[in-house]
């Protein structure tokens, strides 16, 4: 997304309960070329909250009647997409169906059901603060007025902790939202924050652990006049207000509360404006208004560990400085907890200074400067949301965010996680975990958070698996300094002398500190892994692209060397393939090139099915591939894999992929943990846009299959028609000579292997590679003949007298 975001001029006057605002915005749609030239004319003319189209790639701006003739006169293109934004906005604030929501359900009005078009009226608000407290009087306050606007609102203040009525010492942490009155998603937010940690105290231990050990003030809506206006003058929501009701003199109101605290009050004209009707005007002074005065009392007289004050939109996750382009000096800490805080939702880090407009006098600033705090000013949603997102975007909006507030008030605090942990054999040196050896478990622990944990915390390693017995499972961490880590010393399990090989050993490790246990959790395979079956796609090898019953109208699957898109700046469909040079061919949906929304998937699902592999004849295998599934937009859709060990008649899930996961990820799999093994195994990958709503990406690579037997082993892979050509792999020591042999045909359709060597002719000869594995492709004959007629084939290995043989393993010529 594009943000080159400028203070908005708006007039505006004081309305009736029937009377529009006269504002009046449309969206309209701006070839990026006509700014060519003129890198300061976006500022100049004064938008705000700037994107660009994912399809066309035009920037979307949201224009009032002044901007458009501010385009019109600098001779700047625009197509007006959107006539009537606030009516827009209207449309598509629907609360029909009542559907109870996960956190809020007994609510009146239910969560997401309020009436401004399903978000909670400034009264609501009030309201259901009201019955938070009665509902759950031991872990919060009544609501409190922390200051009085400019018509004389109350601003509610709710805090909650284990113990709300008294002033521990434990890490305190402000949740705002509202200082622009057309951003309510922001409230809903910080409610449904509020609610998680109140209906899941007796369940969750994370929400236990939060109310327990930190204190939460939250301040829903800041700027209650200004919401109040709106909903007089757009009583089904999507009022366009933003400032507060000062009068300005002349028929003009309104001051930009987020522009108006004593930090850097008025550094430039860019970041604030003077202009009375600007959309960012500052006030006359630093802290002129009374809800700003009342925020920075209450800020003063609080020590705010962290801070979040909530906005929309744009999906970016803001922190210091807005005033000018400068990072703070702690940056390194805002970048480890942002990242932290945003794996889910995937918004954007940095300062808005940088990635989205100068800002002076704004929130985080001061909490920053003045109190220290780590501080967020979070953009909840994309430009599809807008300022007032569909009331069916509400919950997921919330939702999408609920990590990031968990995260962020851990972070107040002591939060001790476990960054890595490393399994080291410890036997006989050779790196490979086998029956009748131990293995060390080794974890470091990394604190992202603010203050030192407290005496007590341990490492606990446990396994429930037979083959295993703990040996020392127990490690005593001293005290994590802020934003530091610390490695334990290994933790040791005894691998049964009786352990089969290819089983996994599953292990779990604990981290308890200050009443809250994380659980990690692991395996090791024991046994020598060899690979028995590589596909890295620079070969089709049989592969079915696309089945009966596929919907999908577009980015349907294909084979070759990525071209890569983007949108919003983030990757849609790879650039590269994942396996090392030379490699360069991958399964992908769609590889046209050219924009993100040309050759996405689009319509329903399209199918990529594997060739048949055989796991009849090895011990526990273990499944690997590389995957990447963009979800861009609304991410809603999944990509789903699923194995079959009938050759697809039925299908067994592997994994669905939710999520925006649009880089190269390798997963694997214990195979006989799903199904057990036959000679009839196949894979799936269905991609799917359903409903067909945002910009899907899927792509697989490097398919994988690794056994720990040590006897030889004979696999075919591959669709064996007339003239293809199929590959045999042959696993066995390195270095070692091989013959492979075969059947000249057997009758058709029969089943059942040949009873010895004779009357088979050598159809390749190699030697084994240092990997363990050699692949030998075979050419299948034309003849029409041989149709229905199965092939029998089986390597033998050495040139003395003992030469081991292989399993004889077939092919059905079809």
């Amino acid at each position: 997304m594009l943000h080159l975001i400028a203070p908005l001029v708006v007039l505006a006057q004081t309305p009736t309960a029937t009377t529009a605002p006269l504002e009046h915005y449309r969206l309209v749609h701006v070839a990026p070329s006509e700014f060519a030239g003129r890198p300061r004319l976006l500022s100049a003319l004064g938008f705000d909250h700037v994107a660009q189209d994912a399809a066309s790639g035009a920037l979307e701006l949201t224009a009032n009647e002044e901007q458009l003739g501010e385009l019109n006169a600098n001779h700047v293109t625009y197509t007006v997409v959107i006539e009537d934004m606030a009516s827009w906005y209207a449309a598509r604030l629907t609360p029909a169906a009542q559907v109870a929501p996960q956190f809020g359900a007994w609510l009146s009005p239910p969560f997401a059901t309020g009436s401004l078009g399903g978000y909670f009226t400034f009264a609501e608000v009030a309201s259901v603060l009201d019955q938070i407290h009665v509902a759950y009087p031991t872990l919060t306050t009544a609501k409190a007025s922390i200051g009085t606007t400019l018509e004389g609102r109350s601003m509610w203040m709710i805090k909650l902790s284990d113990n709300p009525g008294i002033d521990e010492n434990e890490p305190e942490v402000r949740i705002d939202s509202m200082h622009h009155a057309r951003e309510p998603e922001g409230m809903q937010s910080s409610l449904w924050f509020m609610l998680y940690l109140l209906e899941s105290y007796s369940t969750d231990p994370l929400a236990k652990y939060l109310l327990d050990n930190r204190e939460l003030f939250f301040i829903p809506v800041v700027n209650p006049d200004g919401y109040v206006y709106n909903q007089t003058t757009n009583p089904g929501g999507g009022g366009m207000w933003r400032k507060n009701r000062r009068d300005n003199g002349g028929g003009v109101f309104g001051v930009d509360l987020n522009r108006n605290y004593n930090d850097h009050w008025g550094w430039d004209n860019t970041g604030s404006s003077p202009t009375t009707s600007s959309e960012t005007y500052r006030g006359t002074s630093a802290a002129s208004e009374p809800e700003i005065q009342a925020m920075q009392a209450f800020i003063q007289g609080r020590q705010f560990q962290t801070a979040l004050s909530l906005h929309t939109y744009s999906n970016l996750w803001l922190y210091p400085y807005g005033y000018a382009q400068i990072y703070p000096a702690n940056n390194a800490q805002y970048v480890e907890v942002s990242n932290l805080a945003t794996v889910i939702n995937h918004y954007q880090v940095g300062p808005p200074a940088f990635i989205l407009y100068l800002a002076n006098g704004v929130t985080c600033d001061y909490d920053h400067d003045v109190k220290g705090s780590l501080a967020w000013t979070p953009e909840i949603g994309s430009s599809s949301d807008g300022f007032w997102p569909p009331t069916g975007r509400i919950v997921p909006l919330a939702s999408e965010n609920l990590l990031a507030l968990q995260r962020t008030t851990l972070a107040a605090g002591a939060w001790l996680r476990v960054l890595s942990k490393t399994t080291t054999e410890i036997g006989d040196g050779d790196g490979f975990y086998e029956p009748g050896e131990s293995a060390g478990v080794t974890a470091t622990v990394r604190n992202s958070g603010r203050f030192a944990n407290l005496p007590g915390t341990t490492l606990t390693l446990a396994s429930s698996s037979p083959y295993a017995t703990v040996t020392n499972g127990n490690y005593g961490l001293g005290a994590v300094a802020s934003f530091n880590q610390v490695t334990s010393s290994p933790l040791t399990l005894a691998i049964a002398a009786n352990t089969p090989g290819g089983v996994s050993i599953d292990y779990t490790l604990t981290l308890a500190y200050e009443g809250w246990s994380q659980v990690e959790s692991g395996s090791i395979g024991i046994g020598q892994p060899t690979p028995f079956l590589v596909d890295d796609a620079e070969f089709d090898w049989g592969w079915s692209k696309g089945v009966a019953g596929d919907t999908a109208v577009s980015g349907l699957w294909t084979r070759g060397a990525p071209i890569g898109t983007n949108s919003s700046g983030q990757p849609a469909s790879p650039s590269a393939d994942n396996t090392p040079a030379p490699g360069v061919q991958c399964f992908l949906t769609g590889n046209a090139g050219g924009g993100a929304g040309t050759d996405d998937v689009d319509g329903g699902s399209t199918t990529l099915l594997s060739p048949i592999f055989d796991l009849s004849h090895c011990g526990p295998a273990t499944l690997s591939y590389a995957r990447w599934f963009a979800d861009l937009t609304v991410a809603d859709d999944t990509f789903a894999v699923s194995i079959s060990n009938n050759g697809g008649q039925s299908w067994l899930p592997l994994e669905n992929v939710v999520g925006n996961a649009n880089s190269w990820t390798t997963v694997s799999f214990d195979v006989p943990s799903f199904l057990p093994q036959t000679a009839n195994m196949r894979l799936r990958f269905v991609a799917s846009d359903a409903p067909n709503n945002s910009l899907v990406e899927a792509a697989v690579d490097d398919l994988q299959i690794v056994i720990y037997d040590s006897a030889p082993r004979l696999n075919l892979y591959g669709k064996p028609t007339l003239g293809s050509t199929v590959l045999a792999n042959v696993t066995g020591p390195a270095g070692t000579p091989f013959v492979l042999r075969a059947t000249i045909s057997s009758t058709g359709g029969a089943t059942a292997p040949p009873a010895s060597l004779a009357n088979t002719r050598v159809v390749a000869t190699g030697t084994i590679p240092a990997t363990r594995l050699a692949s030998v492709p075979i050419s299948m004959t034309s003849r029409p003949a041989a149709v229905g007629h199965t092939f029998w084939l089986r390597a033998v290995l050495g040139n003395g007298a003992s030469k081991p043989s292989s399993n004889w393993a077939s092919l059905l010529v079809q």
